[in-house]
Formats: C-alpha cells, structure tokens, sequence
C-alpha cells in the first residue's frame, strides 16, 4: 500500500513543472491493472481502462450528472468508465481546451482546494496535466496536447492508494497507434 501511495506522489512530483520546458517522465504501465480492451481517438491516439472499470457511453454519463460537464465550453464527452467497487470514474473528451482547466471557474469559486499543474512528454506525446483537489475528490485532467482530446480522472480521496497504479497505467498506455 505505501508503495502505490509513493508511485502516486512520484507522479504528481514527476509531473509538477514550474518551467514552460516539459519534463521527459516515464510512468508506470502494469499490464495487470489495465483492460483488454482499447479506447481509440479519431486522430489515431488511445487508450486503456483500468481493468474491471465499467464502460458508460456519452448520453450514460450525462445522465449519472450533467453538471459535471456543460457543453458551453463545446467539449464533447466521447464515453467512460467507472470502478464499480469505488466513486472512481472517468471519461474522456474531444475538443478540450487545456486553458479552460487551467483558469478553471471552479477552482475559482473555491470548488477545488488546491490545483497543480505541470507538462510531460511520455511515448513521445505532450501532456499537460491539471490535478484539483478538495476533500473528498482528486481529479487529474490530463490532456492530449495538439491532439484536442484529453482524459479526465475523478477518484474518491480514500481511494487514491488503492487506485493510483491503475491510474498511473491508463495514462501511461496513451498512445499513438
């Protein structure tokens, strides 16, 4: 347990960046705590679930809560998934535009506790990523720079020991195919 709860920091220190270069970071991709199956961008990107995660499709996740995402900043949810054992979930977007989390309205409006922010490269793809905090979720928002797609985590605070290496080989196993 205290080593998935170090993996989740080293990801968040790996990733946290002050400087507009990106960092090289290589995360973990365990095979074990992925799905079989492969979510696919139109632009030839993709992605893993973590395993056993259930998929939504689009109208299902507008109707778990459609405050989530409002289709006023034009992104389009393309589907999800969620752990059925926790409040875990995520979905996935197109047309994301990275300075819409960056200057987010709920964090300012103090939704959000606390925010980071940092850029990576990982198989030769720029990320950057935001991750929101308040006391009960931690939500990592990592978009697919120039690629218009980004990936949305949303994991229950008293599961991010349980759930980081899950999480940590979802990401890792964007790619480009």
């Amino acid at each position: 347990m205290k080593t998935i709860l170090f993996s989740a920091i080293i990801l968040l220190l790996a990733c946290s960046s002050s400087k507009s270069e990106k960092n090289n970071v290589i995360l973990n991709l365990n095979e074990k705590a992925l799905s079989e199956k492969r979510v696919s961008f139109p632009a030839g990107m993709g992605f893993r679930f973590p395993k056993d995660w259930i998929t939504f499709t689009r109208s299902e996740i507008l109707g778990i809560d459609s405050t989530i995402y409002s289709n006023s900043n034009n992104q389009e949810i393309m589907g999800g998934a969620q752990d059925p054992n926790s409040e875990s979930f995520l979905v996935y977007l197109a047309n994301s535009n990275f300075g819409l989390a960056k200057d987010s309205v709920d964090f300012k409006n103090g939704i959000w506790l606390g925010l980071q922010y940092s850029e990576f490269l990982h198989n030769e793809i720029a990320f950057k990523q935001t991750v929101l905090q308040n006391k009960e979720i931690v939500l990592f928002k990592i978009f697919i720079e120039n690629e218009g797609y980004s990936i949305h985590y949303f994991v229950n605070r008293k599961n991010i020991t349980f759930e980081a290496l899950a999480i940590e080989s979802s990401i890792a196993s964007i790619k480009k195919q």
